[in-house]
């Protein structure tokens, strides 16, 4: 009977510890390499003044902001001019990066509906993990974007407001 026991919970140490690997994977350890980094941003065309455009870059534990406000190139990875904003500002955000739907991660186009095309503004995501650099420009449209990303792409949006 003993030893029923001790098999029991090795196999619900190995079940669980396998399970809380997985999430570490696809979130919680995104930023372990020393090279790594999230970005994240949002884009106005139909817009004027400095809110149209906002670019932020989560690194080392610090939270920097794209100075350039320059719209971005669809197709291409956001390159930014960063400065280092309060400690206060990165605490807003620092979890971030751990919301990133795994679906996202296994996207295979860098563009997801048609972000700002009805003047709706998008919204971009990019990780550069021990796994390589992904980026994505997404769609403010819920009606033109997967289930998945309505309420991650609504975080973000409120995070950006809430550093402006």
């Amino acid at each position: 009977m003993k030893l029923l026991r001790i098999s029991l919970l090795a196999l619900a140490a190995l079940t669980f510890g396998a399970c809380h690997d997985n999430d570490d994977k696809h979130g919680r350890d995104l930023l372990s390499a020393s090279d790594a980094y999230f970005s994240f941003g949002s884009f106005y065309g139909m817009c004027q003044g400095e809110n149209c455009v906002a670019f932020f870059l989560v690194r080392n534990g610090k939270l920097y902001e794209d100075k350039k406000d320059q719209y971005p190139k669809n197709g291409t990875p956001h390159e930014g001019d960063y400065e280092a904003l309060s400690d206060e500002k990165y605490q807003l955000v620092k979890d971030l990066v751990n919301k990133i739907p795994q679906e996202l991660l296994s996207e295979s186009s860098t563009t997801i509906g048609c972000p700002d095309c009805a003047d709706g503004g998008g919204t971009y995501i990019e990780i550069n993990s021990a796994d390589g650099k992904r980026f994505w420009y997404i769609d403010n449209n819920n009606r033109e974007t997967p289930e998945y990303l309505h309420d991650f792409i609504e975080e973000v949006n409120e995070k950006i407001n809430q550093l402006r």
